[in-house]
């Protein structure tokens, strides 16, 4: 679960990205972690996203022998941050992780976790890095820690249950969160159109994606001065699955509008936000 931070969704993919790569490496030592996430929001608005995001929070955290909490370094914890570890209260085990450490200049690092640790009520606390990996291993280290022992829930060769064609979305969509930083607050979807594995004859895996939007007025601010913004999009896009998958892709962007869908229930379920 993460605060309500300027970047903090895509942080959010960075420090899963690093504990599956950790993950991945020590599989058979120790047993492979599962790993539930949960929407890097928090609102007490009607509106139909926010209504589904909060309840797939309840649902993680439900289902959660551990909670992590992903906060940014502040002087002190904000309501947000209050108002989401209170939702952890039933969890038997609660991590702190204090991400962006290393814009702190100001002050010692040490102090910052500190400061989280006591305004928690000395609950753990772990200051990460999660655009370069660092401490990442500290942090597994304590999830770990903190897991009881139990059968595998998945083959010990699998570090993500999901598909190649979803995961291929998820990185097309945190490219253009980063790269749009905050002008399309979760106004933004992506919805996978084709998705052509490699063959023989054609070994670049084909895939045709929409940048959908909600408003007319939106689709400009993704296209960007002369298709730039898109292109970037797709250029960084591309770079990622390629080494998700192994091999060469062939990545085609588009943007359309689909008005109001964040308060659409089938159409918030067609982009992925399940309850």
């Amino acid at each position: 679960v993460a605060d309500g931070g300027d970047t903090v969704e895509c942080d959010i993919h960075r420090v899963l990205f690093h504990l599956r790569l950790r993950i991945a490496e020590r599989i058979h030592n120790p047993s492979p972690v599962r790993i539930t996430t949960a929407p890097a929001t928090f609102h007490r608005s009607t509106k139909e996203l926010n209504k589904v995001m909060n309840l797939s929070v309840d649902n993680a955290v439900a289902d959660a022998d551990v909670a992590v909490l992903v906060v940014e370094p502040k002087k002190a914890p904000d309501r947000m941050d209050i108002e989401i570890f209170e939702k952890l209260k039933d969890v038997k085990h609660k991590i702190v992780v204090v991400n962006k450490i290393d814009t702190v200049v100001h002050e010692p690092w040490g102090v910052v976790v500190e400061r989280y640790w006591k305004a928690f009520g000395e609950t753990p606390t772990v200051a990460i890095a999660a655009i370069n990996g660092q401490h990442i291993e500290t942090l597994l280290n304590k999830i770990i820690e903190f897991l009881p022992e139990g059968e595998p829930y998945y083959p010990e060769d699998l570090y993500t249950e999901h598909p190649t064609k979803f995961l291929a979305g998820e990185i097309i969509r945190e490219q253009a969160m980063l790269l749009l930083k905050q002008e399309l607050p979760y106004a933004l979807a992506v919805e996978i159109e084709a998705f052509k594995e490699p063959t023989p004859e054609n070994p670049a895996t084909k895939i045709s994606a929409a940048l959908v939007v909600e408003k007319d007025s939106q689709k400009g601010i993704v296209i960007g001065a002369k298709g730039q913004m898109i292109k970037e999009i797709g250029t960084k896009s591309r770079q990622k699955i390629e080494q998700l998958v192994g091999g060469k892709v062939f990545l085609e962007l588009f943007v359309k509008v689909e008005k109001e869908w964040t308060k659409d229930p089938a159409a918030i379920e067609r982009f992925g936000y399940t309850k």
